[in-house]
């Protein structure tokens, strides 16, 4: 089979994608690696810092924020709960 060079081009561009992101990987996992044999570090789920928020509201700051078409967030903002913006 005979590549042109384009596809050869192209088919190098895809390797060095999936090297980039295999290195990015290693480098991920050594920082995670590194971050759990620190003291006081708490890896949690979404559901886990909900929960934690809710129970330290006194600590736990809260923004209001502009409605979705202001801020460019996703998501409801207060207007649609009845929150004052």
């Amino acid at each position: 089979m005979i590549l042109k060079k384009a596809e050869l081009r192209e088919d190098q561009e895809i390797l060095k994608n999936c090297l980039r992101a295999a290195s990015r990987v290693r480098i991920l996992d050594r920082f995670l690696t590194w971050i759990k044999t620190l003291e006081g570090v708490w890896f949690a789920r979404k559901d886990e810092i909900a929960r934690y928020a809710l129970e330290t509201r006194q600590i736990t700051p809260h923004v209001e924020r502009a409605p979705a078409a202001v801020s460019g967030l996703p998501g409801t903002s207060g207007e649609l709960r009845g929150a004052a913006t």
